[in-house]
């Protein structure tokens, strides 16, 4: 089938099924022709009609016929082409029963007549007869002169005739091939220009049209993820847009009133005007955390986004890292117990650090400030198959229910009473979300011992 050939045979073989179909059927009409032209070049009696003249000229050379020297100038004289004659001697061949059929014209029934014509010598004494015997199938032909003139013009425009049939009914099946699959693609892109990306468009053609189908549909679902993620970014903004409003109005309304305190007189009092200052600084702190956390967000959601990653040893890194927790871990009167024997001292990994140290912050932040005074931090890392895992782990009343489901979903604080101080809402959603891009990812769990447990996997490239 011509669908199932490229476009370029199709279109070929469609030139060359035209051309030869036009030069068969061409022929075979010629030929056709040619056939009848042999009972219409001359009327349907011509050979009757000479037949006169044919008995005169046997009349005055009788003599001549009888010993066969007129014969060839009698063949030259005459259309004998489809005609059959005999001369009989009777002298040589004997007397026959053609003597009672001379001067008489007899039929054979299939549409052949014969005429006999005596053969005289010099004396006029009958010595033999001629057989004339021609066809007398059609009536005769009236007009030749016209129907010449049709069967020349008949010949000479079949080519055209035939090649314009044959350039349509060809022309039909190849549009037919062409014009479905350019309708699917106008469908689609009427499709795509209305903004409706839910459909599919299948491939029904071994040629150039498939490839160009198949192009489109990976176009239209590749258009499709880039929308719909981009309308997720729109939409995620204007929820941070929302929240960012929500979680700033608490802050800078707990600054707006110290503030107000303060210009009443309220800093006239030494140790007021110092409570007031430490509750405006905590109040900016959280506001500073939280527009902080909302620009790096907005930052990840970024399509083009890209991590500055380089090569890390993994002990050096994270043997630096939990020397500057001791001092944090301090400051919530709290113990830092590491554990990095298992690590390889040659392991390298391919990271960003600086969104890897966030990670781990934002982590070691959460576990400071729902752990008990006094209590231990534990961070465990080693390497398991080709993933780097450090667990953090402390002795607080770990996760909730709650907490285990929504924990690393944004804007979700928990439950604020275990905690001694608030957050953003939005710190293990940020890790998350860079675990995620370093093809890793962050589990929350509880200690069977009690106490909260949080998981990174970072996995090692090759």
């Amino acid at each position: 089938m011509l669908k199932e050939r490229s476009l370029s045979t199709q279109i070929n073989l469609s030139f060359l099924g035209i051309l030869s179909c036009t030069f068969v059927s061409t022929v075979v009409i010629i030929f056709l022709f040619l056939v009848v032209a042999q009972y219409v070049a001359y009327p349907a009696n011509h050979y009757e009609q000479q037949l006169p003249m044919i008995v005169d000229y046997v009349n005055q050379h009788s003599s001549s016929l009888l010993i066969g020297e007129g014969k060839e100038e009698f063949e030259r004289t005459f259309d004998l082409s489809k005609v059959t004659y005999q001369i009989v001697n009777f002298d040589t061949e004997g007397e026959s029963d053609l003597i009672s059929k001379l001067n008489t014209t007899q039929s054979d029934g299939n549409g052949n007549y014969t005429k006999y014509i005596p053969l005289t010598d010099s004396k006029g004494t009958l010595k033999g007869c001629l057989s004339y015997t021609y066809p007398l199938r059609l009536m005769p032909l009236e007009n030749r002169q016209f129907v010449y003139l049709i069967m020349f013009i008949g010949v000479f425009s079949l080519p055209f005739l035939f090649l314009i049939f044959y350039m349509w009914f060809f022309g039909k099946k190849l549009k037919i091939n062409v014009m479905i699959p350019l309708q699917k693609l106008k469908w689609a892109s009427q499709k795509i220009e209305n903004q409706d990306l839910d459909f599919e468009l299948h491939e029904d053609y071994n040629n150039e049209f498939n490839e160009v189908i198949v192009s489109f549909e990976k176009m239209r679902k590749t258009l499709k993820e880039t929308l719909t993620k981009q309308w997720q970014i729109e939409q995620q903004q204007k929820e941070l847009i929302s929240a960012l409003a929500h979680d700033l109005r608490s802050p800078l309304t707990v600054i707006k009133g110290h503030v107000e305190l303060l210009q009443d007189g309220a800093y006239q009092n030494e140790a007021r005007c110092l409570k007031y200052l430490n509750v405006l600084e905590g109040a900016t702190n959280r506001s500073i955390v939280l527009v902080e956390d909302l620009n790096l967000l907005s930052q990840l959601d970024q399509l083009d986004f890209i991590f500055q990653q380089e090569n890390v040893n993994v002990l050096q890194y994270f043997s630096t890292e939990l020397e500057s927790y001791e001092d944090i871990c301090l400051k919530y009167q709290l113990n830092l117990r590491t554990d990095l024997d298992l690590l390889n001292p040659t392991l390298i990994m391919k990271c960003d650090p600086l969104r890897l140290s966030r990670v781990l912050d934002n982590i070691l932040m959460n576990a400071c400030r729902y752990a008990p005074t006094s209590s231990d931090i534990g961070v465990l890392v080693y390497q398991k198959n080709k993933a780097v895992i450090c667990e953090i782990t402390d002795q607080g009343n770990g996760f909730s229910e709650e907490d285990l489901k929504y924990g690393l979903e944004k804007f979700y604080r928990g439950n604020k009473a275990r905690s001694k101080d608030g957050g953003s809402g939005l710190g293990l959603y940020i890790c998350q979300r860079i675990m995620k891009l370093h093809g890793g990812e962050i589990v929350l769990s509880n200690q069977e011992s009690g106490g909260a447990k949080v998981v990174v996997y970072l996995p090692l490239q090759d």
